[in-house]
């Protein structure tokens, strides 16, 4: 899956937590019982809106880049 969003004049108006919840319950009926997220570690917005819908940090990882 690439890396969706919401834009932002639909922000705050939980498009964002519907569309999540319904690709979880696909997912559980598809028969997988864990979901996994990712984000930078200082996307606070991100880390509320995962935490608001039941989602805890399991661990930290770090990625390496270089322009080019």
């Amino acid at each position: 899956m690439k890396w969706p969003s919401i834009g932002k004049p639909w922000q705050k108006k939980k498009i964002g937590k519907y569309l999540l919840q319904q690709t979880l319950n696909d997912a559980h009926a598809l028969g997988y019982r864990r979901a996994g997220i990712s984000t930078a570690w200082d996307n606070h917005r991100a880390f509320a809106f995962y935490s608001n819908v039941g989602f805890s940090v399991s661990d930290w990882t770090y990625g390496w880049g270089e322009k080019l």
